[in-house]
């Protein structure tokens, strides 16, 4: 028996474009601190977050693999988020 997906089964989430790092061998690596504290102020809110947790549960996603530029610059939305995620059994 063959069924279709509904939704993708791994999808990727950008939590922030900013970074605090400069690994030359990184795609963003020309980025400068100004451009870091700009990405930070246009990143998603811990409301919009939320929701998207909750969309990627009702569709159905299996996997969802956090990325950034740095993650780790966003502490209290990186592990609200998690949570979120777990909550709707989405794998990380």
């Amino acid at each position: 028996m063959i069924s279709k997906l509904r939704a993708p089964v791994y999808v990727q989430v950008e939590l922030t474009s900013a970074c605090n790092n400069r690994c030359q061998y990184c795609y963003n690596f020309w980025r400068s601190a100004k451009d870091t504290q700009t990405a930070v102020r246009k990143s998603l809110s811990r409301t919009q977050l939320d929701v998207v947790a909750d969309v990627l549960g009702k569709a159905g996603v299996f996997y969802v693999t956090v990325t950034g530029g740095e993650p780790f610059l966003r502490t209290d939305e990186l592990f609200s988020f998690l949570d979120a995620l777990r909550k709707q059994n989405i794998r990380l």
